[in-house]
């Protein structure tokens, strides 16, 4: 399974990373160059219950190029959800799904809205971290590890 994380700050990036060492094949999309530049050269650093960490994962700005993915992981702030739905739309497979973790109230029917109802997923998470500066250790509780 072809996993995007839309949106790899402090959860992004946590979830993303966790996936990742489980054996997924994951992909960090993220607006701010300055975290994804610091995941490609150095890798992403995690921190937590799991002990320290350093993954090494595909990271970028821009999904053009990119082969499709089979899920989305959606984890932008609310504000940003209609613009993170675009991009899901063109990442996806036609039978692909997004799943949002996001807090905020709206942001399924926003996803649906482009995505269609069939293709989104909610969820809740009661993780949480925190994001020091680029690709530096979010601290947190990583979510388990299904392989």
């Amino acid at each position: 399974m072809r996993i995007a994380v839309v949106g790899a700050g402090a959860m992004g990036s946590v979830y993303g990373g966790r996936l990742s060492r489980a054996g997924y094949d994951v992909t960090l999309l993220d607006i701010r160059r300055d975290h994804i530049a610091a995941i490609a050269e150095g890798g992403l650093s995690l921190s937590g219950i799991a002990g320290d960490q350093v993954i090494r994962l595909p990271a970028h700005t821009d999904a053009a190029g990119l082969p499709p993915f089979d899920l989305a992981i959606i984890f932008v702030d609310a504000n940003a959800t209609a613009a993170a739905a675009q991009s899901a739309a063109g990442l996806l497979k036609p039978d692909g799904a997004a799943l949002t973790l996001q807090n905020g109230i709206g942001n399924l029917e926003t996803l649906a809205a482009t995505l269609g109802s069939a293709r989104v997923l909610g969820g809740v998470t009661m993780n949480s971290a925190n994001m020091p500066g680029p690709a530096s250790p979010p601290r947190g509780s990583p979510p388990s590890s299904r392989r």
